[in-house]
Formats: C-alpha cells, sequence, structure tokens
C-alpha cells in the first residue's frame, strides 16, 4: 500500500473516532476534503470514503450532516442507501437532497412526500424538471403554501387537471394569481378563467373589508380586469376562434336578430335568441334581459357584435336609462369592451352565472 493510500485511510478513520468523540467538525472538513477533490480518487479510495461516511453521518450533529448533504446533492456516484438516509433526516439537512439529488425517482420522491409531509414537499416543490406525477402529489395535499411554491417553479410539469384545480383555489389564495399567471403552460381557457376568478376574489374582498358600495367596486374592478385582458398579450392571442370571433370578422350578425326579436317578442324572445347563439342555459340568458344591470347588459350585446346604438336602444326599449348620466356613463362602459374580452365574460356565466341567487 502506498504512502498516500496509509495517509488517506488514516485521516479518514481519525475522522470517524472524532465523530464518535462527539467532534463531527473534522469529519466535515474530511468529507469536505475528500468529495471536493474525487477526480484525484481512486475507485477505492472513494468506496472508502463513502463507507466512513455511512458510519458516521448517524453520529455527528445536524450542522454536519447537512454540510454533508450540501456536498452530495448534486453528485451521481453516491451510493442510493447514503442518499437515501439523508432524504428521510430532518427537512434542514435533506433539504440539498430533495431539492438536487438526480438519484431521486418519482417514486422516492412521492414516498418521502408521504412520509414526512408539508416541510419536504415545500424542498420537493422547488426541484428543477419537476414531473406531472410528482406535482399531481404534491397538489394533492391542498396546502397553500406548497400549491404556491409549486406554481413559482416554472420548469415543474403541472398536467391539465392540477392545473385547473390550483386556478380555482387562486378564488381564494391571493397569492396564486401572480405565479399562475406567469406559466407558459396555463393555457388559453385556464387564462380566461384565472382573470375572470381574479376580478371576482378582489371585490369580494374589497367589499367584505372596507365600507364602500359594493356595486361601485364591482364597476372599478370590472373596468381593471377588462383593461388588463385587453393589453396585447399572449393571453389574448389565444382567445378566439369561436362564435365572437366570428362575429368580430363579420361572419355572422346575431346582435340584428336579437333587437328585431325583442322588439316583436320582449325580454323572453332576445333571452332566447341570446342564447341560441351563446349557448348559455336559457335561465342564465333570461335573468340577463329580465334582471341584469347595464353594464351586464353591454358585456352581453358587445360578445354578439352590437354596436353602440344597438345598446342604447336596447336600454330604452327595456326601460333601464333614469337619467342622461346613466345613458353616458353606460355607453362610455359599453365602447371600452372589446368583442373577444366580452365573450370570455359571458363563456365564463357559463359555469358562473352573473346573479347573486
Amino acid at each position: 500500500m502506498t504512502d498516500r493510500a496509509v495517509s488517506f485511510e488514516h485521516l479518514l478513520r481519525l475522522a470517524h473516532q472524532r465523530a464518535l468523540d462527539g467532534k463531527g467538525g473534522l469529519a466535515a472538513s474530511v468529507a469536505k476534503l475528500c468529495l471536493d477533490s474525487r477526480s484525484d480518487l481512486s475507485d477505492r479510495e472513494l468506496s472508502l470514503t463513502f463507507d466512513i461516511l455511512r458510519m458516521l453521518i448517524d453520529k455527528v450533529e445536524v450542522a454536519v450532516r447537512r454540510n454533508i448533504s450540501d456536498y452530495l446533492c448534486d453528485r451521481t456516484d453516491v451510493p442510493k442507501d447514503l442518499i437515501a438516509f439523508l432524504a428521510n433526516d430532518t427537512v434542514h439537512v435533506a433539504y440539498p437532497i430533495l431539492r438536487s439529488s438526480p438519484l431521486l425517482s418519482d417514486y422516492d420522491l412521492i414516498r418521502l412526500i408521504d412520509d414526512h409531509g408539508h416541510g419536504h414537499a415545500m424542498a420537493v416543490a422547488t426541484r428543477a424538471e419537476l414531473t406531472g406525477p410528482v406535482s399531481h402529489r404534491l397538489v394533492a395535499m391542498n396546502d397553500e403554501a406548497i400549491d404556491v411554491t409549486l406554481a413559482k417553479n416554472l420548469s415543474a410539469t403541472i398536467e391539465a387537471e392540477d392545473m385547473s384545480i390550483l386556478v380555482d383555489r387562486a378564488v381564494d389564495c391571493g397569492s396564486l394569481h401572480t405565479p399562475l399567471s406567469s406559466r407558459g403552460d396555463l393555457g388559453a381557457d385556464l387564462a380566461r378563467r384565472l382573470y375572470t376568478l381574479v376580478g371576482e376574489a378582489l371585490r369580494r374582498h374589497i367589499v367584505d373589508t372596507y365600507d364602500i358600495d359594493g356595486a361601485v367596486v364591482a364597476e372599478a374592478v370590472d373596468n381593471a380586469v377588462l383593461d388588463g385582458l385587453a393589453v396585447s398579450s399572449p393571453l389574448n392571442a389565444a382567445i378566439g376562434g369561436g362564435w365572437a370571433e366570428q362575429v368580430q370578422r363579420g361572419g355572422h350578425r346575431p346582435a340584428a336578430r336579437l333587437l328585431r326579436r325583442l322588439l316583436a317578442d320582449g325580454p323572453e324572445g332576445a333571452a332566447l335568441e341570446f342564447s341560441e347563439h351563446t349557448h348559455l342555459p336559457l335561465e342564465t340568458s333570461r335573468w340577463v334581459f329580465e334582471r341584469g344591470d347595464g353594464q351586464t347588459l353591454a358585456v352581453a350585446m358587445k360578445s354578439v357584435g352590437m354596436d353602440v346604438d344597438g345598446y342604447t336602444t336596447l336600454l330604452d326599449r327595456m326601460q333601464r336609462i333614469a337619467e342622461y348620466e346613466d345613458i353616458e356613463r353606460l355607453t362610455a362602459y359599453f365602447e371600452r369592451i372589446d368583442t373577444k374580452t366580452a365573450a370570455m365574460v359571458v363563456s365564463h356565466w357559463k359555469t358562473r352565472p352573473p346573479r347573486a341567487d
């Protein structure tokens, strides 16, 4: 055996003895020395290093175990049982392994989440290139902090079903709004839902928290949401292709037919026509024409391509204008809405009708 081998083995064994004596600092220093200089180690020396680490790992203090975890987290040549030991340690020790170790399979990660809960799950949620099955297990925990951490991990794969769950949770979790809206894999349908839900959540929060007229809040928040959706963005580029876009291109003219039905058959006829073109439930369509306010009607009429003259005719026919200021305010609101955005809102009414009951 060479002098180098003797010296190396002596150093490691000394580290082991110091660890048993409760002096783990030298053990950590030796581990760092050996592992940082692994290109100079023979296979036998590297194997000996890991043998020594196996013997001392559960006998040194937490800070030393964390240092060793830091040294090993990115490596692929570490014995799996050593990685498993560190991954099952306290979250402070396990964190680098959970976040970075390429030796942990999806099965390993899911089992670690199930066995250790919140802390380990938070660490796993930060892993680069997280797979769909692991993300699914994290979403199933229904833990707000984990949801937010996962949503912020833009490299994580989140399947459509789980993404839909996160969007639904965003109604009551404001911390999810920004990370979800930043994800390129959100998709147009979920993006439309998210933007609308953000508006609903904001209205609810303001009305519940401050002594402000709910109608004033609704108008202000609706305007802000519509302004945000009107800004040119990948989201708006993705929206379209259905009946509303055909209206915008002049493909058909439901607005004129709707007005004719209103004049001939009253609100019931208009509701039937509107329901036919938008595929809204008839009950919801009836509510829009019988009880909806001027802003609700503005969104509904813009969604089928009606112009401002048609809208004011409808308001007059339905006796929704009390004063001159009302018509100015409502027409200004109507003209600020674009057809595509209005169609998004109306489509949302299929699952969340615009009524209080």
